[in-house]
């Protein structure tokens, strides 16, 4: 019971962070917004990177396993509101694609199965059967490459 509010804590302060880490950006000009962004959405690939290895039968201890699915879960209910007009592809280093803007409710979509898979992720690492935790983060993963086609360059 207590790992499991801790996980929970701690994945409440990293929404939080990245949320006001977010917001803060969005109220700068358009390259820092990207830079932000970026800055957050790497922390989800490092954290991606790092449970791929896992899945392919690396070591992570159980505390780690959860940690990287807590990072995940945390950017993906962040990343609303990271794409404001004027932040696509030829401003600063960005390479959000106008289908981001042109197709509102599709991306919203792909977010919003990416916020899912990356929550259950979170739950499959709680649980710490490793099998379960593989077959969670495949399907976490392909939400994320989802979002990558056809929105990003």
């Amino acid at each position: 019971m207590k790992r499991t509010q801790g996980l929970l804590f701690a994945l409440t302060m990293a929404v939080a962070g990245a949320t006001i880490a977010g917001g803060v950006a969005m109220a700068q000009d358009p390259a820092a917004v990207i830079a932000a962004r970026q800055a957050e959405l790497k922390k989800a690939g490092d954290a991606t990177k790092a449970l791929g290895g896992y899945a392919k039968g690396g070591d992570l201890t159980a505390d780690e396993v959860k940690a990287h699915a807590a990072t995940i879960a945390a950017v993906a209910q962040a990343i609303p509101g990271w794409w404001p007009a004027g932040t696509a592809k030829g401003v600063g280093k960005s390479d959000a694609l106008p289908a981001i803007w042109d197709k509102p409710d599709e991306f919203k979509a792909r977010i919003a199965a990416f916020q899912t898979e990356s929550a259950k992720l979170v739950e499959a690492a709680a649980g710490g059967d490793r099998a379960a935790i593989t077959a969670q983060f495949g399907k976490t993963a392909g939400t994320c490459k989802a979002c990558h086609e056809g929105f990003r360059d």
